[in-house]
């Protein structure tokens, strides 16, 4: 008989009913589960804040405390020291930059000088063979 291996109608009533309470309460641990995991991870996010905060503040009295034992005063000094040699070095070629400049150009202007006075004497000498000074041949202008 294959029907004694099934339980009876009124066998599966309570059944169901312990099944229904089972599962109730299984939602209700869920429920708390995931109450006490948001308190746990609100707790951690404020661990983490707290702990950011005390790592700035130990780096920050490391430096401080770096900064005391260091003479830093001393390398301050010499800092300026050599920035205010370096900015009179460069000034100092700056300068020499522009004489130089100035010094070209005259240049320039003294060889346009030269090249016209050469010419003007290349024109006297094919016009007589004698050299001129001022429109006057060398012997004249001598007297």
């Amino acid at each position: 008989d294959g029907r004694s291996s099934l339980p009876a109608f009124r066998d599966l009533v309570p059944m169901n009913y312990d099944q229904s309470e089972y599962i109730q309460h299984l939602e209700a641990e869920v429920k708390f589960c995931k109450e006490e995991l948001q308190g746990l991870k609100q707790r951690i996010r404020v661990v983490v804040v707290e702990n950011e905060k005390l790592q700035s503040e130990l780096k920050s009295r490391i430096v401080d405390q770096s900064l005391k034992d260091y003479p830093i005063h001393n390398s301050m000094e010499q800092l300026k020291v050599i920035h205010q040699a370096q900015t009179e070095s460069l000034e100092a070629q700056l300068i020499s930059l522009k004489d130089l400049s100035v010094s070209q150009k005259e240049c320039e202007e003294v060889k346009v000088r030269l090249r016209h006075k050469e010419q003007q004497v290349a024109e006297a000498l094919k016009a007589d063979g004698a050299p001129r000074v001022a429109g006057l041949c060398l012997q004249c202008a001598q007297h």
